[in-house]
């Protein structure tokens, strides 16, 4: 039996526009949702649901699970709402594992206070027990955000420093891996497997999840910036999302009940050469438009990628087609600091009023992150990878009243674990004709965000002399 706390939820308009990387008050488990300059930032638990996997379970029972709680916590919250917009009213942050059975496990997270912010309105909501003076429940961090936006007082984050990091496996333990998996493509057991790498990180100094979010928001802001249950990360792919909320996709629209899905797959490193005067890695604005061009044409030209990108695409199409009416734009390069990668937007309409978390779960996996076909590639991945994926390749967001939301896949991402501890994660698409060497460069340039965020500049060039 569902145990559901008793909530009341008031949302009221701002008078003024915050900026929302000036109000991260927590160094630790903070929370917030950012694209460009929209989005949350939120303090506190109001309420909050941990799904601990059992061995019977199915691969969606954790997402049904979840579902089933934020429905009756929905039914039973007073809701007081003077915005009545996308994101105001009761609002959940939430993160899955990428496994059924993972440890890891998965959750939803009611805050007490959320300062939002979309299309040049801004709001802040405060959510509490029904039968209690909220004020008086407030957290310290929950506190300390409501006086952030209220009093606009900035906060000093905490420097940290990176002593070592671990990579696992060893570069020449994964590239081994890369050829085990395409000799079992090649052998017609597999059309696409996605294989990842981890880095474990470690400070002498307490890390502080501000400076990271901060960090990644001010050099990747197309993304989709995240800080959920210590999953800190810049995600270009949205695995589910209600359309209305997309506004850079021409498939997105506030009609009927879709839902708006952007497939990455295929992908072209272009942080590969060193500015000779300081050392450090050159983004996409060193390069002239001619080279950037040149780039993408290489990427559109390259068979490995297309057809990585065809099997990503058929894997949502096909899913999404069996609960509501498709469409697909045409396959696009999309253009990020580190890398390019091939993209297609898919778009579904809904033949009933499924949840946004529930149709999550139903495309998790895509073969963008598993490969394909789904089952069996997901035992050949538990086979040969060597450490758990924790909530990294799974779906990460938020849900609001109204069944509004956002679920990215968790990419270019770090687990803080603890107040000294971290993990990192990136992946490559292997197919029958992947090069070890290549898929190693390009899981190097995916971990750019996180080591640049973690200010780790020189692994790569002092571990690997």
């Amino acid at each position: 039996m569902l145990t559901i706390p008793h909530l009341r939820s008031q949302t009221s308009a701002l008078p003024f526009l915050p900026k929302l990387e000036d109000l991260f008050t927590s160094p630790r488990q903070q929370l917030a949702w950012i694209h460009g300059e929209d989005g949350f930032v939120a303090a506190g638990t109001a309420a909050r649901k941990d799904y601990t996997p059992a061995s019977s379970d199915s691969s969606t029972a954790r997402f049904e699970a979840l579902t089933q709680w934020w429905q009756a916590l929905e039914d039973d919250a007073e809701v007081r709402d003077e915005v009545r917009t996308i994101g105001t009213g009761l609002l959940a942050f939430g993160s899955f594992s990428f496994a059924p059975h993972s440890p890891a496990g998965s959750s939803l997270i009611v805050p007490q206070v959320l300062v939002g912010r979309r299309q040049g309105k801004a709001w802040l909501t405060i959510i509490g027990p029904i039968d209690d003076d909220v004020f008086n429940t407030l957290a310290p961090e929950a506190q300390a955000l409501l006086d952030a936006v209220l009093k606009r007082e900035h906060q000093e984050y905490g420097e940290f420093t990176v002593d070592s990091v671990e990579e696992i496996p060893d570069v020449l333990e994964w590239q081994a891996q890369v050829e085990r998996a395409s000799q079992t493509i090649r052998a017609g057991e597999a059309d696409k497997i996605v294989l990842s790498r981890t880095l474990a990180l470690h400070t002498s100094t307490q890390i502080d999840e501000r400076q990271i979010l901060s960090r990644l928001h001010q050099k990747y802001p197309s993304t989709w910036i995240f800080a959920i249950d210590g999953l800190i990360g810049a995600s270009p792919e949205m695995l589910a999302a209600s359309a209305a909320i997309i506004d850079d996709s021409p498939l997105s629209g506030t009609e009927g009940n879709k839902v708006f899905a952007r497939v990455l797959a295929g992908t072209l490193p272009i942080q590969q050469n060193s500015d000779p005067a300081t050392g450090s890695s050159l983004s996409h604005n060193a390069y002239s438009h001619a080279e950037l061009d040149e780039k993408s044409r290489l990427l559109t030209a390259s068979e490995k990628d297309q057809l990585e990108h065809q099997v990503a695409v058929e894997s949502v199409v096909s899913t999404l087609t069996k609960v509501g009416k498709v469409e697909t734009s045409g396959t696009f390069v999309l253009t990020l600091p580190n890398v390019l990668h091939l993209a297609t937007d898919v778009v579904a309409d809904l033949f009933d009023s499924s949840s946004i978390i529930d149709i999550a779960g139903l495309l998790h996996p895509t073969a963008a992150l598993g490969g394909s076909p789904k089952d069996a590639v997901l035992e050949i991945i538990d086979t040969i990878e060597v450490t758990d994926r924790d909530r990294y390749g799974a779906p990460v967001g938020w849900i609001s009243s109204g069944n509004f939301g956002q679920w990215c896949v968790a990419l270019r991402c770090a687990r803080i674990d603890s107040n000294n501890t971290a993990r990192a994660w990136a992946g490559g698409g292997i197919m029958g004709d992947s090069v070890p060497s290549i898929e190693l460069a390009e899981t190097e340039a995916k971990f750019e965000p996180v080591m640049d965020a973690f200010q780790i500049t020189d692994f790569y060039d002092s571990t690997r002399k």
